[in-house]
């Protein structure tokens, strides 16, 4: 966009064409109120529509610096700004007459007032005004040859073209610099010069360093070799309190909140206990150098901020990420990774995946030879390629392309940017443009920018579609992301969105002129121009001092420890955007109901209520308290006064969920998107009847305490059947033992629109289902929960929603019989997509009948039995005889069950891949388990009959008990024997993880078992008191990890298995742990003794142990890496860890008897005590 458009086209245009549809509103009414000001509306459209033409053509111009020009311009901006914020003020009244009167205003009273006559007054002025402007601008045309252009200019925006996409990954693709990778990975994973901690990676704007930076970090390898990784970005603004804060919280989990009160050196303290003994990856990304100080300033500010860090463990690194080679010096980086471009096929690549996205490029064999001579010229930026590809993208011509490269996108990376800005849609220009805004690296979140767009009236309606105006938003930024205005990251939080550096400059470019950050106390004067300011600093104290409000359209607070006083607010006349978040707010003063203009308010810290002037606030679309603590402090204390319902235009709450069950009359706020709890009441104004034309009410929706509702009539006021957007519903009555009679008929009144995709009811005391539940009413519902209806007797029959997935009965007391009428009545295949059956706390089912040949649950893949302790063995087996696609089953406290399933009804599960049985008293046989071929994971758990007598018989001895694909196993107080524990292990060569606990067994099985297991990598022993024989063990051929817990009599006896020699655990052993085990010396140096590959050895609360073992054990342990010895309370002598050869890290504590450790630690590498 030229110059020109950065003066007045990016914000006026559309603020124009919002004025003309507003005067057209008024002059299509039929209020009475209209004829008096018909002339002046109708001029106030025709001047509109003019002034709109030579916009539109002005901003089409080359810029222009001829100061008279841009006077012209300027002066015109502002008239339309004011005569925007009159018809603003035209339009409150209506609202303000609206509330008062509770109906839509339909008398000339409030225009013949005296404020509606100084309105008449003021808008004849603005009109003489708006003339002379056009007239004068007309002029400015005439002088530079311009013709005005129309047509144009409806300022209609359509949604952007789809075209059919692919599943081709756009996210995690990462394209050439596998030398930089390699170098950076090296010095990351090997050990080398441990003093060089620091590496620098340096390059231009856009070349690609942080990016180069995230594919490090998330390198598996890398997330492995490093037990605390922190990614920080520092950016320009450097604050030594921010940046330390900010890395001690990524340093420890639980930092309070009282870290916030903390100053520099108690943070540092902090950071040092967090950091000692780790070994940590610490990237800085986007590293300045401040050159308002000396160089030897910027390297003591670093040194100072990075003295906690020395402390880390051996093999920590910091990468940091700059565009000055300055800062590499500074930082005394060992080593530095200059970026260039991208070259070759890499960048052709890369270019590619922005220019083609999902379609395929040879397709587009023309474009392919236009976007080659492109890419070439782009000297390998990815930043270019990502911009420029991203806007040959939206627009898939060849001549489009052939024009891009007749221009100069090879002239510098700024060029490139603003040919990528001049081929915006107009309308996404100042969308764009007011993201400035926003700090640089700002984390920044669509809905809430979306609002802020909506609030300056930056949105405008699809032509020919009826959009929610956030819909609208969200399509405008989707766009600006796809062509990589905005950039989409993920973390262990989820997605997140930035501007990259670049952009952000570009935007900084465009809005010059209308916004302006404050980021340090250095601002004397904001230029009067200026209508969207944001504050990102605490050194600023007096805001008047340097800005006149009384032109700011957004006032936004990102970093601001001071309180706003109401001088504040009393200039702010024309505010549309006000977020005070980040400010120290005791109370918001009564000034505040004067911003008349207000769309988006938003708050944190109110220990006191909100003045009831801010229910004068007609125009408020936000109201954001949602980072307000009172729901701790102030529980049952009143946020809002009455009068919250006045906000008629609200769109948007967010408070503390306990606060809107205090607002009196909600249901008068039609336009609000989002409810998420509602609390019946009987008394008026907070009746379920408020929810009646709350029909804009979307995603969830939680109704509670409906035993406030007297009867159907009453529960149909709400009209459920109407909210189409409603996909979660949960309705909740007050749990009671007794049966309330109507609660049927209430159920039966809240009926919910068939576009629900997720209901729960809740102790509904009634004795049946509702009718809409017997029918396929709901034919979009996913997920169904029943809880607590603790009087129905029979289930209704949901296998007729033909879209459920999701099925969880609970707490269902009065059931007894899952018949056949659950299925459908037998008119239908029941539940077709039933994926997850949940069965909980039904005490009195007993009964499952399903005739064999009716095949229902063709989808089920996952069931959950739970406390159902009447289930019968025949009912289990009724139930899974036709589950063909069944891969998981819990069952659990199903105390009646005895036996599984034979054979022939468990070998149709033949897509089983999970077993978890727990704290079934009585089952006593397994049944057919072997059958099951496809099971890889069994668990048992407090089954205390199942393994107490098992042997295994002559006709199963070569299959094995147990199914062979079997790779994790997990028995839990089942009584296992000997005898039981080796015939569950007989055969199962695909074996891998083997956990056996609070078991009675003596012994381990022979070796002709345990040879068999050729697949066991870890094994577990967890409260086997009895257990002192290793048996066959050291036949595990596979084993690389072996713990021991609780095993007290385990290897107690000096005269162990392995006295003469023989080996007691297998050689490819790699981790061992033994903890409270009455292991002795002797014993512990018979375990060892041929632990060859053995690289972790710990060793916690064994008292038998007096001495390690001798030298001559140990410097066979040539692989040991770790070893970690912990409150053994008899140890007098680790004299034999001399003989360790390589490098490790010793951990040594708890062990009080234990001599002075400093004569031998310089033989032992790195140890800690």
């Amino acid at each position: 966009m030229a110059e020109l458009g950065v003066v007045v086209g990016w914000v006026a245009s559309p603020i124009i064409k919002a004025m003309i549809d507003t005067a057209r509103s008024y002059i299509e009414s039929r209020l009475p109120w209209r004829s008096a000001v018909e002339g002046e509306l109708y001029m106030l459209e025709t001047v509109l529509t003019q002034i709109l033409a030579v916009v539109s053509t002005a901003e089409s111009l080359p810029a222009t610096h001829n100061k008279d020009h841009l006077a012209l311009l300027r002066q015109m901006k502002d008239a339309v700004y004011e005569a925007e914020d009159l018809l603003d003020e035209f339009g409150y009244l209506l609202l303000q007459s609206e509330v008062n009167s509770g109906y839509k205003v339909s008398l000339p009273s409030a225009f013949f007032s005296p404020v509606g006559i100084s309105f008449r007054n003021k808008l004849k002025k603005v009109l003489s005004k708006l003339d002379k402007v056009k007239d004068c601008a007309q002029a400015f045309l005439d002088i530079v040859g311009a013709t005005v252009t129309t047509g144009s200019s409806s300022g209609v925006a359509s949604a952007p073209q789809q075209r059919p996409t692919s599943a081709f990954p756009l996210e995690n693709q990462f394209f050439g610099r596998k030398e930089e990778r390699g170098r950076i990975l090296q010095w990351l994973l090997e050990s080398g010069d441990q003093s060089e901690i620091l590496l620098s990676v340096v390059g231009d704007g856009g070349v690609g360093k942080t990016t180069l930076a995230q594919s490090i970090y998330n390198e598996t390898k890398v997330a492995d070799r490093f037990e605390l990784r922190m990614w920080v970005c520092v950016s320009a603004n450097f604050n030594e309190l921010r940046l330390t804060r900010e890395i001690l919280s990524l340093a420890c989990d639980d930092l309070g909140n009282d870290s916030a009160s903390f100053n520099l050196n108690k943070l540092q303290e902090q950071l040092q206990k967090s950091v000692e003994t780790k070994r940590f990856l610490l990237v800085l990304d986007d590293v300045w150098n401040d050159e308002g100080i000396e160089e030897w300033e910027n390297r003591d500010r670093w040194m100072k901020l990075l003295a906690p860090l020395r402390f880390g463990g051996t093999g920590s690194k910091i990468i940091v990420t700059t565009r000055l080679e300055i800062v590499s010096r500074m930082l005394d980086a060992g080593d530095s990774i200059h970026l260039k471009g991208l070259e070759g096929d890499d960048y052709w690549l890369l270019f590619k995946r922005h220019a083609f996205r999902s379609a395929c490029a040879d397709d587009y064999p023309e474009l392919q030879e236009v976007g080659w001579e492109i890419a070439k010229r782009l000297k390998g930026s990815p930043l270019g390629a990502k911009v420029v590809g991203g806007m040959l993208n939206a627009d898939m011509n060849v001549e489009k392309w052939k024009n891009v490269l007749r221009s100069n996108v090879w002239n510098g990376i700024m060029p490139v940017l603003n040919l990528s800005y001049q081929n915006l849609p107009p309308h996404l220009q100042p969308c764009f443009a007011y993201s400035s805004i926003f700090p640089e690296d700002w984390r920044i979140e669509p809905d809430k920018l979306v609002y802020m767009w909506m609030a300056q009236g930056l949105l405008r309606p699809q032509e020919g579609r009826s959009m929610r105006m956030e819909d609208i938003g969200r399509i405008y930024f989707d766009d600006l992301l796809s062509r990589s205005f905005f950039q989409k990251l993920k973390d262990h939080n989820g997605n997140y969105y930035v501007m990259h550096d670049m952009i952000h400059e570009l935007a900084q470019s465009v809005s010059k002129e209308e916004c302006f950050r404050i980021e340090s106390d250095n601002v004397r004067e904001i230029p009067s121009t200026v209508r969207h300011l944001s504050i990102n600093t605490d050194a600023l104290l007096q805001l008047t001092s340097i800005c006149d409000l009384k032109n700011l359209r957004t006032l936004v607070f990102f970093s601001y420890n001071h309180s706003i006083g109401s001088d504040v607010f009393k200039q702010l006349r024309s505010i549309r955007v006000l977020d005070l978040t980040e400010c120290k707010m005791e109370q918001l003063p009564k000034a505040a109901g004067k911003l008349i203009h207000l769309r988006y308010l938003a708050f944190a810290e109110t220990p006191k209520t909100a003045p009831s002037s801010i229910y004068r606030l007609y125009y408020l679309q936000v109201l954001d308290v949602s980072r307000s603590r009172l729901p701790t402090l102030y529980p049952k204390g009143m946020l809002f006064p009455e009068g919250m319902d006045k906000l008629i235009n609200l769109r948007v709450l967010h408070v503390p969920g306990a606060f809107t069950s205090q607002i009196a009359r909600i249901g008068k706020l039609t336009s609000l998107q989002r409810l998420a709890v509602f609390r019946t009441s009987k008394k008026k104004g907070r009746k379920i009847v408020e929810l009646q034309n709350m029909n804009e009410l979307r995603g969830s929706l939680r109704i509670m305490n409906l035993e406030n509702v007297h009867s159907m009539q009453e529960a149909a006021e709400a009209k459920l059947n109407r909210k189409e957007y409603i996909k979660k519903l949960r309705l909740e009555w007050h749990y009671s033992e007794e049966t309330r009679s109507n609660d049927d008929q209430i159920l039966e009144g809240l009926q919910p629109h068939p576009n629900l995709e997720d209901l729960k009811i809740i102790s509904c005391s009634g004795i049946r289902s509702p009718t809409w539940l017997e029918t396929n009413w709901l034919s979009h519902l996913q997920s169904l929960t029943l809880s607590c209806c603790r009087s129905w007797i029979s289930l209704p029959p949901l296998g007729r929603l033909p879209h459920l997935k999701f099925l969880e009965i609970s707490r269902m007391y009065a059931v007894k019989k899952i018949s056949f009428e659950f299925y459908a009545n037998g008119s239908l295949k029941g539940f077709p997509l039933l994926e997850h059956l949940r069965f909980d706390r039904m005490p009195e089912l007993v009964e499952w009948s399903q005739p064999e040949e009716y095949r229902a649950f063709p989808s089920l893949c996952d069931v959950q039995f739970k406390n159902c302790p009447k289930l019968t063995d025949e009912a289990f087996s009724s139930c899974l005889q036709t589950l063909i696609r069944l891969s998981s089953l819990q069952i659990s406290c199903c105390h009646r069950l005895v036996s599984l399933p034979s054979a022939s009804v468990l070998h149709h599960l033949t897509a089983l891949k999970e077993l978890d049985i727990n704290r079934c008293e009585n089952l006593a046989s397994l049944g057919g388990i072997h059958a099951l071929t496809s099971l890889e994971k069994l668990e048992l758990m407090d089954c205390p009959k199942l393994l107490s007598s098992m042997i295994i018989g002559e006709d199963n001895y070569d299959r094995g008990f147990l199914p062979a694909s079997l790779a994790s196993l997990k028995i839990i107080r089942c009584g296992l024997t000997d005898a039981s524990l080796s015939s569950c292990l007989q055969n199962l060569t695909s074996l891998s993880t083997l956990e056996i606990a609070d078991c009675q067994i003596t012994t381990l099985p022979s070796k002709q078992v345990m040879r068999h297991l050729t697949a066991l990598k870890q094994l577990t022993f967890v409260s086997c008191s009895a257990l002192t024989s290793l048996g066959g063990l050291s036949n595990l051929s596979s084993l690389k990890v072996l713990k021991f817990f609780h095993c007290h009599r385990l290897l107690e006896s000096a005269n162990t298995d392995g006295e003469n020699g023989q080996v007691i655990l297998p050689s490819a052993l790699e981790s061992l742990l033994l903890d409270s085990c009455g292991i002795t010396d002797n014993s512990l140096s018979v375990c060892l003794q041929n632990l060859t590959s053995l690289s972790a050895l710990r060793i916690h609360d064994c008292n038998g142990i007096v001495s390690l073992p001798p030298a001559t054990v140990f410097c066979r342990l040539t692989m040991l890496a770790e070893l970690e010895i912990f409150n053994c309370q008899e140890l007098t002598s680790v004299v034999g860890l001399t003989a360790l050869t390589r490098r490790r890290f010793v951990t040594i504590s708890c062990c009080p008897k234990l001599a002075d450790l400093s004569s031998i630690s310089s033989q032992l590498g790195e140890y800690s005590e």
